[in-house]
């Protein structure tokens, strides 16, 4: 995983993508304490070292892109928020065995890297029993960071989910019981943080995987997207609600009752990469 290895950079000097990213005919910034120095692009491709590949895949998408395509075990590394990169392994396609797992990123910053699985990867209840639950206490949440983890991730890429403070986000209903912060490794967005993360309703659809369909995952028939549960309780506390992204990407603060059969999940993570 440790690009900055010789014989990493060597065998990556090999690629045409490479090749592209040392050939890039706009200027590069150099900078050094925050301040840019000066900006030159590279003539040669022996010039060029991780550093400044990083520099230029920072600053030119469609080449970020492509890399993290040829090369997905650098995409942690090189991701930007937006991105899509590959991480884990879980069954998406009914008896075909496992794929890997798609992701959006939603942050990073120097030492980890925010996920968010790019389709419904399961189709659970929030809870099994019919009442008022909290995240803390949910049965989506203990199997999330049971058998999910242990399905989805090898002890290598475990080693790298730390465990992360999963904090009540009480914005969009502040007369709900939340409970308790959490600990977990593997969580769901808020309300809040749905809303946060893409700037329309058309970005927070969601397609479920053929197997999470046959899991029983709601998929509309005009436009085939997936409802999918979110961790903030619903507004309608009395019935048991939890919110959750309906099929047109709306977040729908009355939800659905807890141990309603056909939302999607779709798990968050957050990943170390140093």
């Amino acid at each position: 995983m440790n690009i900055n290895n010789t014989e990493d950079l060597e065998k990556l000097k090999m690629s045409d993508i490479f090749e592209a990213i040392a050939s890039e005919k706009s200027p590069v910034p150099i900078y050094k304490d925050g301040k840019e120095l000066e900006s030159r692009h590279f003539s040669a491709l022996g010039e060029i070292s991780y550093s400044d590949a990083v520099i230029v895949l920072n600053i030119n998408t469609d080449l970020r892109r492509r890399f993290i395509e040829e090369y997905p075990e650098y995409g942690l590394a090189v991701a930007k928020v937006g991105d899509t990169v590959l991480f884990g392994s879980y069954e998406q396609k009914e008896g075909s065995g496992k794929d890997s797992i798609e992701w959006i990123v939603l942050e990073k910053d120097r030492n980890n890297i925010k996920l968010l699985s790019k389709y419904g990867l399961d189709c659970k209840v929030y809870n099994a029993k019919y009442e008022n639950i909290t995240w803390e206490d949910s049965d989506l949440r203990k199997w999330l960071n049971s058998e999910f983890v242990d399905k989805a991730f090898t002890k290598e890429e475990k080693s790298m989910i730390p465990f992360t403070s999963v904090k009540v986000d009480k914005a969009d209903n502040i007369y709900a019981n939340h409970g308790n912060n959490t600990s977990d490794k593997v969580f769901l967005m808020s309300a809040t943080e749905a809303k946060l993360y893409f700037e329309s309703n058309e970005a927070r659809q969601c397609k479920a995987t053929d197997y999470a369909v046959k899991q029983g995952a709601y998929v509309n028939d005009e436009n085939g997207f997936s409802w999918y549960w979110l961790r903030t309780p619903g507004w309608a506390p009395m019935a048991y609600c939890q919110t959750n992204v309906n099929h047109k990407g709306e977040v729908s603060l009355v939800g659905d009752s807890v141990e309603h059969t056909d939302n999607a999940v779709r798990p968050v993570i957050w990943v170390g990469i140093m």
